[in-house]
């Protein structure tokens, strides 16, 4: 019975080590922030009226990009800061 206990206390104590932390070595594994996608809007286009109509013809040409995934977080949009999109938004 003393060794059945004995047995049982190393398997627990085995355990506990095997669940502990490892190497002290803090994992961050934060994904990379982005800055707020602007709209570039060539040179060639001077009137403000031509200008207006690039940026909303192109403002969603590079926003949502499918070849990569952002990570789901409610502090960001598509890897933007939440707080970056607030100031653009207005």
């Amino acid at each position: 019975m003393k060794e059945m206990r004995k047995s049982l206390l190393f398997l627990s104590f085995c355990l506990l080590c095997a669940c502990g932390p490892r190497g002290g070595k803090a994992v961050t594994d934060a994904p990379a922030r982005r800055e707020f996608p602007q709209v570039e809007i060539p040179s060639m286009y001077t009137e403000p009226m031509e200008r207006t109509s690039y940026a909303l013809n192109h403002f969603w040409d590079h926003f949502t990009d499918t070849s990569r995934v952002y990570a789901c977080d409610s502090l960001t949009v598509n890897g933007v800061a939440m707080e970056a999109v607030d100031s653009q938004m207005g």
